[in-house]
């Protein structure tokens, strides 16, 4: 058994036909593997919620979108944005994207489970 040497006060590993396994450092030292083991955990509860405010802001754009589209070809009065072909051309495109990017996080959130 080697242990780690590449580091100055050793990393908490030993290296067995190259395998890496966790051993026991005198004075009580933290076991690396289950720290890794949370971070992992973390990193993956990061990634859900990105997912999920993903799919949020996709959605919410999606609405503005269409509400932009309403106003530009007149169904919704009351705004400077009301019948102006501008906002007519924007708001399908801002819909469209939207939609997608809701999509894609919809299908990263099935993916991983």
């Amino acid at each position: 058994m080697i242990t780690c040497l590449h580091h100055y006060n050793g990393c908490g590993y030993a290296f067995t036909q190259g395998e890496r396994v966790p051993f026991e450092r005198s004075g009580g030292a933290a076991d690396p593997l289950r720290n890794s083991v949370a971070i992992r955990g973390n990193v993956v509860a990061v990634r859900s919620a990105i997912v999920i405010v993903t799919g949020v802001f996709g959605v919410l754009l999606a609405a503005s979108g269409l509400v932009w589209t309403l106003q530009g070809i007149g169904v919704l009065g009351g705004s400077p944005m009301s019948n102006t072909t501008t906002w007519s051309i924007i708001g399908p495109i801002t819909v469209v994207v939207g939609l997608v990017i809701a999509y894609r996080a919809w299908r990263a959130r099935r993916r991983r489970g």
